[in-house]
Parts: C-alpha cells; structure tokens; sequence
C-alpha cells in the first residue's frame, strides 16, 4: 500500500505552503468546516492518509509534515512545542484559517492544545480533539 492507493478515489492536492518562511507539506481534500492532522515525532503527513477519504466527506482536511519532518523545512534550532505551535499558527494564517478542529498525536496534539489557547487569546476558536 502507499499514500497513492489511500487517496486514489478522492479529489485531493499534495502541496506546498509557505507557512512564514518554512516551506511546508500538506496534502489537503474535501469541503466544510477545516480538519487538521498533526503527526507526532518522526511522523509524516501519511500517517492520515487512510483518514482521508471519511473525513474529506464531511470537512476540508489538512494533513502536513509538521516542523523538521517528513518534506517539510528543516530550520536549524531546537525542536520544541512552542515551535510547532508557531509553525501550525503560520500554516494556517498561509492557507486563511481562522478555526480548525485538530487530530493528533504525540507532539501533534500539545501542539494542537497550545495552539487552541493562543488562537483564543487573539479572538479565534480552535477545537482540539483526541487522537485519530
């Protein structure tokens, strides 16, 4: 199986967003209300690709390389969850999203989490869910 075989029967984009200088993977599907995938340490944005075609039924889904993975820019300082946070911030101010429910694991849901918080304190909603 690969990333081909999960995503064949669905409309879909594999590209790159440039989320405030950092050159950044996302394979994006579907329309509604916006749905992001957050991978956790040594992930990759195909970890949700058989989550894909459900969700893409019902929400505008978002899986990415987070920061220093996978395809996705590898800036040269330590990898923290302040830093993925400030990475998921820059992505979806690039792609025009203002509320998002979040999947994740291990550092893709603190990430999800802290950023839920900060979005609030600037007058945006997140809502973080549990794990895929």
């Amino acid at each position: 199986m690969s990333i081909w075989t999960d995503v064949n029967d669905i409309d879909f984009k594999l590209k790159f967003v440039d989320a405030a200088g950092i050159p950044t993977r996302a394979l994006q599907s579907g329309n509604g209300e916006p749905l992001l995938f957050l991978h956790g340490t040594s992930g990759h944005l195909e970890a949700f690709t058989r989550n894909m075609a459900a969700h893409a039924e019902r929400y505008a889904c978002h899986a990415i390389d987070m920061l220093g993975h996978g395809y996705t820019g590898k800036p040269d300082y330590p990898y923290e969850i302040p830093r993925y946070v400030e990475h998921v911030r820059a992505y979806l101010a690039a792609e025009g999203i203002v509320a998002v429910d979040c999947r994740g694991g291990h550092e893709g849901q603190p990430a999800g989490d802290e950023a839920d918080s900060r979005l609030h304190s600037r007058g945006r909603a997140q809502r973080s869910t549990g794990p895929h």
